[in-house]
């Protein structure tokens, strides 16, 4: 196993001739960089604010509830 930056070209050149290929590509980058996107990230149903939100969140405990009632017997 071999590491090279995805930028270091000459590093990447040189293991391809030795017969490495790519497995992974490891990205970082801060949280806030994140955040800042131009694709807005939609919280998921259940954390919604709203009176159908609501609804939902309490049908899914509804079935939670039930689910254990029955696994419980």
């Amino acid at each position: 196993m071999a590491l090279a930056g995805a930028g270091d070209r000459d590093a990447n050149r040189y293991f391809a001739r030795l017969g490495f290929a790519a497995v992974a590509t490891v990205r970082a980058a801060p949280v806030s960089l994140l955040r800042a996107t131009s694709f807005p990230v939609e919280p998921p149903v259940y954390a919604r604010t709203g009176r159908r939100s609501s609804r939902l969140a309490g049908s899914v405990l509804a079935q939670r509830r039930r689910q254990r009632r029955l696994s419980g017997q």
